[in-house]
């Protein structure tokens, strides 16, 4: 399967793209979109796409990643309701620090491991 023969949709809160690797077990990840075409997990300091709400099995299954909205993530490391938040090394999500562009916004507290929603999008406008 080539990745251009994979469909690709948006409905304003996803986007469906090709899954880089197996992401079965990564399912509210942080994701970005590959220069290949095809969505990989985030590493830190990557602008992130938005957070792979699915589980695509293999290399070029269609995968659905939020992009803006209120969505699931899992947590690299400790929050607070109200951090910024941003992707760490293995596509997980933390505090906002200098180096990590961020992603959205904690809606509650939540430790290493934790799944809890985030606000994607909106929150990540510059203020004036």
């Amino acid at each position: 399967m080539t990745v251009t023969s994979v469909a690709y949709e948006n409905d304003d809160d996803y986007v469906v793209l090709p899954a880089y690797a197996d992401y079965s077990t990564k399912q509210y990840y942080a994701m970005y979109l590959y220069t290949d075409g095809r969505a990989r997990i985030c590493a830190a300091n990557a602008d992130a796409l938005g957070v792979l709400i699915d589980k695509p099995d293999a290399p070029d299954v269609e995968c659905r990643i939020k992009v803006r909205g209120v969505v699931k993530g899992i947590l690299g490391y400790a929050v607070s309701a109200g951090n910024a938040i941003a992707t760490r090394s293995d596509g997980t999500f933390g505090p906002q620090s200098s180096t990590n562009p961020k992603i959205g916004v904690a809606h509650r507290a939540g430790a290493s491991g934790d799944v809890i929603p985030i606000l994607l999008g909106v929150a990540c406008e510059t203020q004036t």
